[in-house]
């Protein structure tokens, strides 16, 4: 049973550091996005 509760406790912290990367990931996909389209706003009103 105790083998059980390290393995647990280690997906856990697997999955945990998955989201922090997924949600830097699309944070910065995102910023990328946003400095894209002001670039391209910047170029039609010239």
């Amino acid at each position: 049973m105790r083998e059980l509760d390290v393995i647990a406790a280690i997906v856990c912290v697997a999955l945990a550091a998955f989201q922090i990367c997924l949600q830097v990931s699309l944070t910065s996909s995102l910023l990328a996005d946003g400095m894209a389209v002001s670039g391209q706003v910047d170029v039609c009103f010239v």
